[in-house]
């Protein structure tokens, strides 16, 4: 039996174990926050476009890090997730210059991280402006500073997530005709690839998408979770059952969701990719029926 490129990703699959959603809260807040500083080099440095996909991120498995879009030179910022660090990348992943931000402002990391850049392409420096969108409250966002100290096992869980999401979204969008890049958006702190339906649809009011990804835990759930989203919203009132554990979450926004908690009941790595694979191919031929019939 030949195994499907998402099949054959999931073998590398690391086994999630259970992890309290309070021990996560505080390190997924600190570390949204921190991600801006990132975010804020694209925002600033590079051509803006339309969707903000210019003020995305991208996770490197390699040295677990968030690492923006590449600016002028083709150097870029990113986040060492572990260890809270700063960095700007040159060539190749090299780390040209860092940052540790324990004790550190968001206003003294936007400031090193504009000067580093600078220094790096021997060039004037230009101040970074966040991205302008919400973000839930925090003491970051009014001058405190960032003390990781005792964060390290949840920074540890929440790097496990982005690394098995990023090999599972990767290998979902190679297999998958019109699914978009995998990237890590700012704002929501969710790691996604958008498939389209009707990739030759050029009118954005009547493109079709299927949203999949993961998010580490919002005002919807505590916990992180997967997610499988249909766009436009359908108006179906009898939902097909979700394999794997999924359900249908309705309030707010509609799609398919995965609840870590469920997946890390499953107590073998075979079993957890099971029910993931199982999660997504049920929950995305769901969304992509309802789209159909919607156009129909």
């Amino acid at each position: 039996m030949v195994m499907s490129t998402l099949q054959q990703a999931m073998s590398s699959w690391s086994l999630l174990g259970p992890v309290a959603p309070a021990g996560l809260a505080h390190a997924r807040d600190t570390v949204h926050w921190a991600m801006q500083i990132v975010a804020a080099a694209g925002a600033t440095l590079t051509k803006p476009q339309s969707d903000a996909s210019h003020t995305n991120l991208e996770w490197l498995g390699s040295v677990r890090a968030f690492a923006g879009v590449e600016g002028p030179d083709r150097y870029r910022a990113a986040l060492r997730l572990t260890h809270m660090r700063l960095w700007v990348l040159g060539a190749g992943e090299r780390v040209v210059d860092e940052l540790p931000l324990v004790g550190r402002t968001m206003g003294e990391g936007l400031e090193w991280l504009g000067g580093a850049l600078a220094r790096a392409r021997r060039v004037p420096a230009s101040a970074l402006v966040l991205p302008k969108h919400e973000l839930p409250d925090h003491p970051l966002a009014h001058g405190a500073t960032f003390d990781v100290r005792a964060l390290g096992p949840a920074l540890e869980a929440l790097a496990e997530w982005y690394a098995n999401s990023d090999l599972l979204l990767r290998a979902l969008a190679r297999e998958t005709p019109g699914a978009s890049p995998v990237r890590v958006w700012p704002h929501h702190f969710d790691i996604a690839t958008l498939i389209a339906v009707d990739p030759t649809e050029k009118d954005s009011e009547k493109r079709r998408t299927i949203g999949v990804g993961t998010s580490p835990g919002d005002t919807s759930y505590a916990e992180p979770y997967l997610y499988v989203t249909p766009w436009p919203r359908p108006k179906e009132r009898s939902l097909p059952p979700i394999e794997g554990g999924g359900v249908w979450h309705e309030t707010g926004w509609f799609g398919a969701v995965l609840l870590r908690s469920t997946l890390s009941a499953a107590t073998s790595r075979e079993e957890q990719t099971k029910r993931i694979i199982a999660f997504v191919r049920s929950a995305t031929s769901a969304c992509r029926g309802m789209l159909e019939s919607k156009r129909s």
